[in-house]
């Protein structure tokens, strides 16, 4: 009974509608990151993107534990159900929508709820995520990008173990807010070997202005 979603605030519509109108007009590609918030969290919220004491490896192999319907993967289900329903009015609008949910799963400092889990188990959210909105709710418009943050060794580690798969991956990227040291263009490079359509996903730093002064190169 005290269960809430915030996922439906007016703003989510107002930026639905502008999307679909911006495609219309023809002078973009629509994309949009799922900050999913912890599942059957009580209000849904960037602050809730986060683990917490309870989110332990236990926690996180019984919401993608979809064999046994676990009461964690119900909720995980019922919260990908608010992601299905925005995504649907795209479908209906014939909009094709590059989708990055669970974004920077390699990520070392302050990792979301699903960061720097067991490969195996962030593959098992992957896919249950993917079979949802593809098989389940025919939401076949969604470009799934795969996005982990930069793999310096610092702020970011290794990432291909998490790799869900060509089968369930369109596009992949990466995200760069940092390095050790800053070369934003090894991480598109190394990314290539997976041979899918490459994005930069999120950064902080516009490489254009590398020799800039306000990004020094002895930083």
């Amino acid at each position: 009974g005290k269960y809430r979603s915030t996922y439906n605030e007016p703003y989510i519509q107002t930026a639905i509608t502008r999307a679909i109108n911006a495609w219309n007009a023809g002078d973009s590609i629509i994309g949009y990151a799922f900050h999913m918030s912890v599942p059957g969290s009580p209000s849904k919220a960037f602050e809730y993107d986060f683990p917490e004491p309870q989110h332990d490896a236990a926690w996180f192999a019984r919401t993608v534990d979809k064999a046994n319907n676990t009461l964690e993967y119900q909720r995980l289900i019922q919260d990908l159900s608010f992601a299905a329903d925005g995504l649907q009015q795209f479908k209906d609008a014939n909009v094709p929508v590059m989708f990055r949910p669970f974004h920077e799963m390699n990520k070392l400092v302050d990792p979301f709820w699903w960061g720097n889990r067991n490969p195996e188990d962030y593959q098992k959210l992957w896919n249950i995520a993917h079979e949802y909105l593809v098989d389940d709710r025919g939401l076949d418009n969604l470009i799934f990008t795969w996005c982990p943050y930069e793999w310096d060794g610092t702020y970011g580690g290794n990432p291909w173990a998490f790799y869900p798969g060509d089968n369930k991956v369109d596009v992949v990227g990466v995200d760069i807010y940092e390095g050790n040291p800053y070369f934003p263009a090894k991480f598109y490079t190394d990314i290539a070997y997976l041979n899918k359509p490459r994005v930069v996903g999120e950064n902080n730093k516009m490489p254009v202005r590398w020799a800039d002064a306000a990004f020094p190169q002895n930083v």
